[in-house]
């Protein structure tokens, strides 16, 4: 709707000038201007690999807080951030070949489509932005290409999937987070929360981790999700995956090369034990340090070693250490 002003320069009663009335509505209309409102920002691919080059972006613009950052090139390279601190909702990879480096990414969402073929990896640091969390989108459609991230991730947000992974029933590559620089400390403040789909490939954590509340799995499917390096775990360890698709079973590993494990609440395995299928299964390949209890619901408690669980605080073998059993039939030790 137009309105005309011109009269607003008349003058009123005694002479009083409208000037001040003016300016004051000039104000206004600039608070209620629109605010800017969020959008994809495409990666054009046909210049440098410089995230800060407004020329390689479909906006002719950086992708800000509120936008997605989407990559659809296959096979272009790495790309660098210059140093800097990039603030952006989500990182869109729909195509194989991405690096991230030389920098950080503040963001709440990484949304993977990607093919077959390369891995689409990334050793720039990652930090959640506005203390919102980290959500791994994996693929709707089957592929195999990898995911890393390789550079130093730290997540504020104090919620029980402050770092999560979001099922999608399809087939997807490796997973692979953490970084093992010597001295970087990947963190958590929250819980991590593992939901996926029917990966046949494994979800590795590597380097130094400490998480403040529960590291757990609530999906999968012929997958294996594996403790490689040293790990300190505020509240519970615990598998509690059922069956995956086809009866697909998935297991929580504490690899033996890992160099320690600190979980301060209980070891809990609470999943599916099917008969002929295999079963959802807690892996103990190297001994943990383990403040709470043991408890088994459902599904399989495995280890290799003679003294699987250590005392937290003295890191000796806790030979009293109670083993809770619940009712569900087909649970098994071994």
């Amino acid at each position: 709707m137009k309105t005309k002003i011109a009269w607003l320069s008349a003058r009123v009663g005694g002479g009083g000038s409208l000037g001040p009335m003016l300016a004051a509505l000039a104000g206004l209309a600039l608070m209620v201007a629109p605010a800017g409102r969020a959008a994809t920002n495409t990666w054009l691919a046909g210049g440098n690999l410089l995230w800060t080059n407004t020329a390689n972006w479909s906006a002719t613009a950086l992708p800000g807080a509120a936008d997605t950052a989407n990559f659809t090139n296959s096979n272009v390279g790495t790309v660098d951030l210059s140093a800097t601190t990039q603030s952006i909702s989500a990182l869109a990879i729909n195509a194989n070949g991405y690096g991230f480096t030389n920098g950080t990414l503040a963001l709440n969402a990484i949304n993977l489509g990607y093919g077959n073929g390369a891995a689409a990896t990334g050793t720039v640091n990652v930090t959640d932005y506005n203390s919102g969390g980290i959500v791994i989108n994996l693929p709707t459609v089957d592929q195999n290409a990898p995911f890393t991230l390789s550079g130093q991730i730290t997540v504020n947000s104090t919620a029980s999937n402050a770092f999560s992974t979001v099922q999608s029933q399809q087939k997807y590559g490796a997973l692979t987070f953490g970084s093992t620089a010597a001295g970087v400390t990947n963190s958590v403040a929250g819980g991590v929360c593992l939901n996926d789909g029917i990966n046949n490939n494994q979800t590795l954590f590597q380097g130094t981790w400490t998480i403040g509340g529960d590291f757990q799995a609530v999906k999968g499917g012929a997958s294996s999700i594996q403790l490689k390096n040293s790990v300190t775990i505020g509240g519970h360890l615990a598998n509690r995956t059922t069956n995956g698709n086809n009866d697909r079973p998935t297991t929580l590993q504490i690899m033996a090369t890992t160099s320690d494990v600190k979980v301060g609440g209980d070891l809990i395995m609470d999943g599916s034990y099917v008969v002929g299928n295999g079963q959802c299964s807690i892996l103990i390949d190297k001994a943990l340090k383990l403040q709470g209890n043991v408890l088994i619901y459902g599904g399989r408690l495995r280890t290799s070693v003679t003294d699987p669980i250590l005392n937290y605080s003295t890191g000796l073998a806790d030979t009293g250490k109670v083993i809770y059993l619940g009712n569900t039939s087909g649970t098994k030790i071994a």
